[in-house]
């Protein structure tokens, strides 16, 4: 592979790490604080 293709996969994952973070501490949340919302049908 290509340098160039791992240097903008590293740079794309690093961008979308806090992304991916702030998504889960929000359902992280959501799921503390309605149980019920993890045992949806």
């Amino acid at each position: 592979m290509p340098p160039s293709r791992t240097a903008i996969a590293a740079h794309f994952g690093l961008a979308n790490f806090p992304v991916a973070y702030c998504g889960l501490k929000i359902i992280t949340s959501l799921s503390l604080r309605f149980p019920d919302f993890q045992r949806a049908p």
